[in-house]
């Protein structure tokens, strides 16, 4: 039952009562009225304005009139009702947030939930939950207001296995024909070989079924024919080393998983990803190493967790497995309470910093 005045014929609610004490004009902060008996707030100094549902990033100004925000005299005061939540839906770093432009003090009286946004997966920073941007308010916290959670980090990349080598036939040197110094040799009566490779470094019995003969660390291939010359047919010659060494390369290392995500307004925390298996080296080399799980999100206003270091890649026949990579940092965990100065009276929960 507000108070009212006739002006110019027109009843008008006063928004300010005043009252002269010892020469001095004071603003009076309540008036009762008597009515049927029992004592009745008809005026107060303090505006009143209650959030009784689920509301995401509320600007606290647009709660209240212009004239009422921009009064210099009017206390004003928000009231989050218990068993509501104020959230950042809009990642926009933000669930509350006061506004600027007021023109006396504030008072919030959080009895519900306030709730940033949750980190996303891979390092993402936790979201503020409340927000003042101005000076002049008294936060009275009888509920919770809850900073989001940072986001795990990726874990590393596995390490490379290590070299591997395998000795087989080497690749071949060339065909070379000389008449007198390179060629492969069969007699007219098909008994005997020679092979002359910069002279004569073979001759024993054989026949043209024969196609290839090893000398010391060489295989000697007989190839094309040339052509007869007295009682020998002529053939071109080729060779090879018969170990020849064939390094290899170890695999790599797999990827890192995916940090999880942390809790934060309408989601859960969760955890990090396992890293990829690591693909596998040449012959006998190493497979590289499995990636490192992705740290897990953390809870309200925490530090993400730092993604887990690589695998070490296997060993090869001809080298170590290289050593995987760490993971990366967790995102930061967001604050409960951030801007300017203000005064906090906490009578519940706060999760997170107050910067």
């Amino acid at each position: 039952m507000p108070i009212h005045v006739k002006q110019a014929g027109s009843w008008k609610i006063v928004k300010d009562v005043w009252q002269k004490q010892a020469g001095v004009w004071s603003l009076v902060e309540i008036v009762r009225c008597k009515v049927t008996g029992n004592w009745t707030v008809v005026h107060a100094a303090e505006i009143v304005v209650i959030v009784a549902a689920n509301q995401n990033n509320i600007i606290i100004k647009d709660l209240f009139t212009a004239e009422d925000w921009a009064s210099t005299t009017r206390k004003k005061k928000v009231v989050l009702n218990s068993g509501i939540v104020a959230g950042d839906e809009g990642r926009a770093n933000w669930a509350v947030r006061t506004g600027t432009g007021r023109g006396s003090v504030l008072t919030i009286n959080n009895k519900g939930e306030i709730q940033g946004f949750g980190g996303l997966a891979n390092s993402g920073d936790g979201g503020v939950a409340l927000l003042i941007d101005q000076e002049g308010v008294t936060v009275v916290n009888d509920g919770a207001i809850r900073g989001g959670g940072g986001g795990g980090g990726r874990g590393g990349v596995g390490g490379v296995g290590g070299a591997g080598v395998y000795y087989a036939l080497g690749p071949s040197q060339g065909n070379q024909y000389n008449e007198t110094t390179h060629n492969w040799r069969v007699n007219t009566a098909n008994t005997i070989i020679q092979l002359y490779y910069g002279g004569l470094i073979y001759e024993g019995s054989g026949n043209d079924s024969i196609t290839s003969i090893d000398q010391g660390s060489y295989r000697y291939n007989r190839g094309a024919y040339v052509g007869q010359i007295s009682t020998w047919s002529y053939l071109v010659i080729w060779r090879q080393i018969i170990s020849y060494p064939y390094n290899t390369s170890g695999g790599a290392g797999g990827a890192g998983g995916a940090g999880g995500r942390g809790i934060g307004y309408n989601q859960t925390n969760q955890a990090g990803a396992g890293g990829a298996l690591g693909a596998l080296g040449g012959t006998n080399a190493g497979r590289g190493g499995t990636g490192g799980t992705g740290g897990a999100g953390a809870g309200w206003g925490q530090v993400g967790n730092t993604g887990n270091t690589g695998g070490t890649g296997a060993n090869g026949n001809n080298g170590a497995g290289g050593v995987g990579v760490p993971g990366t940092e967790g995102g930061d965990g967001g604050a409960a309470i951030a801007g300017v100065a203000r005064t906090v009276i906490n009578n519940g929960t706060i999760n997170g910093a107050q910067v």
